[in-house]
C-alpha cells in the first residue's frame, strides 16, 4: 500500500514540476546547445552554429538508424537531420535536468541521453538504466506546450508554456 502511494506521490510532484517548464530561445555562449535554470530551459538560437534539425514527426525516428546501442540513433546521409543538431534530443536532455538528473561524463556514458556532449546527426533516446530504475526516478508525461516558428524552421523561436 505504501509503495503505490509513494509512486503516486512522486508522479504528482514530477508532473507538477513539468507543468512549470518554460522555454526560451537565446544566443548561448560558445558550443552550448541548451541550459536549464530552475524550470526554464534555454535553447541556443542556431545550435552553436550547426543548425537545428526540427523534427516535424517527433514521435517516430524515421530520419535515423539505430547504431550499436539502444539509446543512440544516427541520421542517414540522405536524411534532413544529417549534419544538424537534434532539437528533440537537446530538449529531452534539458527536461532531464528539470527532473533532477545531472550531466553524465561523456567518457563513461557516451551514448546516454544525459551525456554532456552531442554530435551532429545524433538522436539520443530515453532508455531505462540503473539510474532510472532507482528509487528516486518516476517517469511522467510531458507538459502541455505550444510552439511558434518564425521564418526558417531550422532557426525556431519557441516560447513554450
Amino acid at each position: 500500500m505504501l509503495v503505490s502511494t509513494h509512486r503516486a506521490t512522486r508522479f504528482r510532484w514530477a508532473t507538477a514540476r513539468l507543468n512549470e517548464v518554460s522555454f526560451k530561445i537565446t544566443d548561448l555562449d560558445g558550443l552550448t546547445l541548451g541550459n536549464t535554470i530552475g524550470t526554464t530551459v534555454l535553447i541556443d538560437i542556431d545550435a552553436a552554429g550547426h543548425g537545428w534539425f526540427v523534427d516535424t514527426t517527433p514521435y517516430d525516428d524515421t530520419e535515423f538508424r539505430r547504431q550499436n546501442t539502444d539509446s543512440e540513433l544516427l541520421a542517414t546521409a540522405s536524411s534532413s537531420a544529417f549534419g544538424d543538431m537534434d532539437l528533440l534530443t537537446v530538449v529531452m536532455h534539458e527536461i532531464g535536468h528539470v527532473l533532477g538528473f545531472e550531466d553524465l561524463d561523456p567518457e563513461d556514458h557516451p551514448h546516454d541521453l544525459m551525456s554532456s556532449t552531442l554530435a551532429t546527426g545524433v538522436r539520443r533516446l530515453y532508455v531505462e538504466t540503473a539510474i532510472t530504475r532507482s528509487e528516486s526516478y518516476m517517469p511522467c508525461p510531458l507538459p502541455k506546450v505550444r510552439g511558434v516558428y518564425e521564418g526558417d524552421p531550422r532557426r525556431p523561436w519557441l516560447d513554450l508554456k
